[in-house]
């Protein structure tokens, strides 16, 4: 993605607002409201979609869906959300909202390194986002990072016991490691059946003539 690339642009075009000394605390809260304005125009983008919307909730379990959603949200649906958000994070770089919703993005495109990154840095300016852990966590299990995504549920449970998000994300846990399990079993089975068929089958090498 080159999302940080035109990030930078804007920042040399002087839309990097947050580098400049606002002065005053109206100042400050234009370009908040700026920001969230943006936000909130990407946001209406995406709910206007609704294969990007079920890309971005992780609904699209069968192929035929999957290929349908890949054509609704090429790069022509995804750009000018893309710049949206980049104007937000300019106005407001401190817009946990708009880095969310960037990982959101990133997520529907199956682009799990970038949804990662995003997501941490949400939480890291806002360590309250409840639907940004179970992000976390989806990205994480895609990747194979099932600690990650662990440890995304045990912050999510401190912060909100046992709310819709934390249950949510527990149950995706659960669901990976059940796959894993079955997966495990399968392997013994198949690492015998190729012992056997190497027991069975007849030696192909030449005898010795020492």
């Amino acid at each position: 993605m080159q999302i940080f690339v035109r990030f930078l642009g804007f920042c040399a075009l002087g839309v990097c607002l947050s580098l400049v000394p606002l002065g005053a605390k109206a100042a400050s809260a234009k370009y908040q409201d700026l920001s969230n304005e943006l936000l909130q125009r990407a946001e209406t983008a995406i709910k206007a979609n609704p294969a990007l919307v079920a890309a971005v909730k992780g609904q699209s379990v069968a192929k035929e869906i999957d290929k349908e959603i890949d054509r609704e949200i090429d790069a022509k649906t995804i750009e000018p959300i893309h710049e949206l958000l980049v104007q937000a994070m300019a106005a407001n770089p401190k817009n946990a909202a708009a880095y969310f919703v960037l990982a959101e993005l990133a997520f529907a495109q199956k682009d799990d390194a970038d949804a990662s990154r995003f997501v941490a840095t949400a939480l890291q300016i806002d360590p309250t986002l409840r639907d940004a852990y179970v992000l976390q966590g989806r990205a994480e299990l895609r990747r194979g990072e099932i600690d990650i995504a662990r440890d995304a549920l045990n912050q999510l449970t401190s912060l909100c016991g046992s709310c819709s998000q934390s249950a949510e994300l527990s149950d995706l846990i659960e669901n990976y490691d059940g796959e894993a399990r079955m997966a495990q079993k399968s392997m013994p089975k198949k690492g015998k059946a190729a012992n056997d068929a190497d027991a069975t089958s007849p030696s192909t090498s030449e005898p010795s003539t020492e």
